[in-house]
């Protein structure tokens, strides 16, 4: 009998257990591992993700396997671990070059490779040649596709009237996923306004789509968000209400991640998206591709330190919004920036006295 671990913020305890897993952190699964294989997509977050720090920690003699993404494993790092006998074996399937050009793995010892057979053989690629041409055939001769992936058609008035919401509803969804850095059991998603007047399921898809889009190998789409959040447990609770308080329109995200309560709020100002709630601070921003927000206490001098840091490593800030509870009480402070933010900026940054919490927050490009 075999003990299956996971990692997955994005899938709750409930829902691993339901499949055999037994959901723990990486530190805890590269311990205990005898085996260990990836499934997730390429991101910032992922790229080396298993990397030579993360070997060191597996048991002398495990195994790795990645038909993932390449460049998930680090090659040169699972090479050399192989070559001293810490690493029983490896098996990959994805590279990160294709196709591959002296990789290291190709002389290490006791590792499979096979050259990306999803993909990037000729096989792979004429059967999904063929596979398109059939679902051509098909549609052009009035009977459905078998694996759409675009979304249901909306009418011309309800396009009018939902299709401008759809991109703040999936911004709202990927800022919500890396607010909350854990899995969500249950999201509520309120409309409020105009849109809320027609079939709102598009920004439900839409905010699916942004929530999921980081935690999944599939790619994620207005057709499969809801079904591929189903599969992860998760339960979106959709209200309408016509009022909006003083907004036009306000659609707002919220639930339980992790022991905390979050309520991420959005809106349309002259057609573009705006941040306008997080948590319980008001607030009036347009999203950035990378935003950096600290939760700190309101000291004299905690600003311009942060920026002093931020400016020390060269990240430039393009917009600024501070919200607080009261004078000298904590405080909310969310920067546009226009450079991405390193790790070690990070830590600095969250190392001086009056920082309570921080997240760096990637609403576009390579997540």
């Amino acid at each position: 009998e075999m003990t299956i671990l996971g990692v997955d913020p994005y899938v709750t305890t409930e829902q691993a257990a339901i499949h055999g897993v037994e959901l723990v952190d990486l530190e805890a699964l590269l311990a205990r591992a005898d085996a260990v294989t990836v499934h997730v997509p390429l991101t910032r977050a992922t790229r080396g993700l298993i990397g030579a720090a993360a070997i060191a920690k597996l048991k002398p003699g495990a195994f790795v396997l990645n038909v993932a993404r390449g460049g998930i494993v680090d090659e040169a790092a699972v090479a050399e671990a192989l070559r001293s006998g810490h690493l029983g074996g490896a098996g990959i399937d994805v590279f990160e070059a294709e196709p591959p050009a002296g990789s290291p793995l190709f002389d290490a010892p006791n590792t499979v490779l096979t050259p990306h057979l999803g993909a990037s053989t000729a096989e792979a690629q004429v059967a999904v040649a063929e596979e398109v041409a059939d679902q051509v055939i098909d549609v052009l001769a009035g009977r459905s596709a078998r694996y759409a992936v675009n979304a249901p058609l909306l009418g011309p008035e309800a396009a009018q009237a939902i299709g401008p919401y759809l991109p703040l509803a999936e911004i709202l969804g990927r800022f919500f996923a890396q607010f909350a850095r854990g899995g969500v059991k249950t999201l509520t998603l309120e409309v409020a306004g105009e849109p809320a007047g027609h079939d709102t399921a598009p920004i439900t898809a839409a905010v699916l789509r942004g929530l999921l889009e980081t935690a999944t190998t599939e790619r994620v789409n207005l057709v499969n968000a809801g079904l591929l959040a189903k599969a992860r447990g998760i339960t979106v609770v959709e209200h309408r209400t016509p009022d909006a308080g003083s907004f036009s329109a306000l659609v707002t995200l919220s639930g339980e991640a992790d022991g905390r309560h979050i309520v991420v709020g959005g809106t349309l100002a002259n057609g573009e998206p705006r941040l306008v709630r997080l948590n319980e601070y008001r607030l009036d921003m347009a999203p950035a591709d990378v935003m950096l927000i600290t939760h700190h206490r309101d000291r004299p001098g905690t600003i311009g330190r942060i920026g002093g840091t931020l400016g020390a490593a060269d990240v430039n800030i393009s917009a600024m919004h501070l919200a607080r509870s009261a004078p000298r009480q904590d405080a909310l402070m969310i920067l546009a920036l226009d450079d991405d933010v390193p790790e070690e900026v990070a830590r600095q940054v969250l190392d001086h006295e009056a920082l309570i919490d921080l997240w760096t927050i990637r609403l576009g490009g390579d997540r």
